[in-house]
């Protein structure tokens, strides 16, 4: 098990300010909790094309942390299982290529993240057009308004993707991504008229 892909909650913050005609609003969404698997940062970790993969590429090595298992003293426990004690540091370098390649491959859990996230969701700017505009028209009132959705991230513990992209388009891909895209960030128009 690597990771429990259902928030511990979620919740939004909405406020909205009037001031004569002119009213602003404004959404904030909040997820906290909840893991996501990364195809994407693992695919770019074993390509070589992640941040994190750059150390070791200057002098052709790199030494991974951990131990050589070469050192250690190997025993068993109560169960008969294998144990290692008095182990020595790891002093042998490996290709950075072969290195990461292999984390991308083998260990999963370097690719789970914490799906928690804050998002300004939305934004809406609206004027209420004056009334006597409409005084021989059978038009009560109207207002028209500036929309944008899915303005900023504004935290996320999950690098280089957005924490809500997800390897398929229904519920079922919760928690697993693969080369997510971010949402649609939108901006637009709202005339509204009252007859």
């Amino acid at each position: 098990i690597l990771g429990n892909a259902l928030p511990d909650w979620i919740g939004g913050i909405s406020n909205t300010f009037r001031y004569k005609r002119l009213t602003v609003s404004g959404l904030v969404d909040i997820r906290v909790g909840g893991d996501v698997f990364s195809a994407l940062n693992a695919t770019a970790f074993g390509n070589g094309l992640h941040q994190e993969t750059l150390p070791g590429r200057d002098v052709g090595s790199i030494t991974g942390e951990g131990v050589s298992r070469s050192s250690c003293t190997e025993g068993m426990d109560a169960d008969g299982n294998l144990t290692l004690s008095n182990c020595s540091a790891n002093t042998v370098g490996a290709e950075p290529q072969d290195y990461y390649g292999r984390i991308a491959g083998q260990i999963s859990e370097e690719f789970v993240y914490d799906a928690s996230f804050v998002k300004l969701r939305e934004i809406n700017v609206g004027y209420r057009i004056p009334e006597r505009l409409f005084a021989n028209t059978p038009i009560q009132f109207a207002t028209i308004s500036f929309v944008a959705r899915n303005l900023w991230l504004i935290s996320s513990n999950v690098p280089n993707l957005d924490p809500e992209a997800s390897y398929r388009n229904d519920n079922n891909g919760i928690g697993l991504e693969l080369a997510g895209v971010p949402q649609t960030r939108s901006f637009g128009f709202n005339l509204n008229v009252r007859l």
